[in-house]
């Protein structure tokens, strides 16, 4: 039994941190995916669950899902970047296609939004995806796990069959061209 529950990350001790519950998604996933017992697909769907049920319209939690909105509980980014690649490769576990959709849904929200995509970011030490919360209560602050797991979600979604991926092509919000981002 812990004698003291405590954090440095998130708004108290007893709230709930967006990039932990996307920490967990993705664990659970993984671990799921390695040793296939259905405890941890359940843990998953669990913390899935809430996550979604907890998100803005633009599908980018505030860095605490319970801390009062305002400058310092700026949106995170990262967050929706490790749960996108979650979901993609819940898809391929499950094969349950609501799994796609809501990564097909999570990407563009990333990709589309000069909130929180910057493809000029090519100098070396800047990150492609802003407002990842690296520091608690910086905003703007770029952090490079957010950059890694947007990129494995452009990979997971680029190398799935386009017949998957694209139910209807006329009805696709993401070209090729906004995929590419190219790095000098």
């Amino acid at each position: 039994m812990p004698s003291r529950r405590g954090t440095y990350q998130g708004w108290q001790d007893d709230s709930t941190w967006s990039r932990g519950q996307a920490w967990a998604i993705y664990g659970f996933t993984m671990v799921h995916r390695y040793l296939t017992e259905q405890r941890f697909l359940d843990y998953t769907i669990n913390t899935l669950s809430y996550f979604i049920d907890n998100l803005p319209d633009d599908n980018v939690p505030y860095a605490d899902f319970d801390d009062p909105v305002d400058s310092d509980n700026p949106n995170d980014s990262s967050a929706t970047a490790i749960v996108t690649s979650a979901l993609f490769e819940l898809f391929e576990l499950t094969g349950e296609p609501s799994y796609l959709e809501k990564a097909q849904e999570f990407l563009p929200s990333l990709l589309l939004s000069s909130t929180y995509f910057d493809s000029s970011a090519t100098d070396g030490w800047q990150t492609i995806l802003r407002n990842s919360t690296a520091a608690w209560g910086d905003a703007a602050m770029g952090f490079v796990t957010a950059d890694y797991f947007l990129l494995e979600s452009i990979v997971r979604y680029k190398t799935m069959a386009p017949s998957i991926i694209l139910r209807d092509e006329a009805d696709a919000s993401i070209t090729n061209e906004q995929l590419s981002v190219q790095f000098s």
